[in-house]
């Protein structure tokens, strides 16, 4: 499959019967498929925007999963897939937020507050932002989880993080040197703003 990438990019785009790119399917397999995803990616980033079934692309799916290695490594190999909006208009923050992953809701808050303009509260096609979603999912979720989701959503932290130029290159430190900084970063911020932020983008999608 990988030599068929290689002379036929367009390859890592099509999508099966189910609505499945190659993509989508290592990212389902039962077994660890992340030299194979690895390598997916590197052929061609763009297969990171592919919309497959009900328009999940495979940062969705990484948000969904709390798969957080993979989901930096995304966002590093294509920063403009945090834009990509499913079927339902839902942003990867939303469905991280949906899934109760919270390492994912604050990498993807960092990448949001970090990439004019600002997407941190576009609206799905309910017309909910993130926070709204965590609103309606509160009474499903352990109240620490709810309100470390709900900490994050509040709180700017991306410009601190995005000052940080090793950001990106967090795939490479432990798993608790990661959470470390992150819960530094959260720290930072809340001593530091006092006010919540405002919304900075027309959350009305253009057609």
């Amino acid at each position: 499959m990988l030599e068929v990438m290689r002379l036929m990019p367009s390859f890592g785009k099509k999508l099966n019967p189910d609505g499945f790119s190659p993509l989508h399917l290592a990212l389902q397999s039962p077994d660890d498929r992340t030299p194979t995803i690895r390598q997916l990616i590197r052929a061609n980033r763009d297969v990171i925007r592919v919309k497959g079934r009900m328009g999940m692309t495979a940062l969705h799916w990484v948000a969904q999963s709390g798969d957080i290695n993979l989901l930096l490594e995304f966002l590093k190999a294509c920063p403009e897939s945090i834009e990509d909006l499913t079927d339902k208009f839902e942003t990867a923050l939303h469905v991280a937020v949906k899934n109760r992953m919270v390492d994912a809701v604050k990498i993807l808050i960092v990448k949001a507050l970090s990439t004019p303009p600002c997407r941190k509260n576009l609206r799905n096609l309910e017309g909910k932002t993130a926070l709204d979603v965590l609103n309606e999912k509160q009474g499903q979720m352990n109240p620490h989880i709810a309100g470390e989701i709900r900490k994050v959503l509040r709180n700017p932290i991306g410009p601190w993080l995005d000052k940080l130029g090793w950001f990106y290159h967090l795939e490479i430190m432990t798993e608790d040197a990661r959470k470390a900084l992150l819960v530094v970063a959260v720290l930072i911020a809340t001593a530091t703003y006092q006010a919540l932020l405002e919304d900075v983008i027309d959350t009305k999608l253009e057609p």
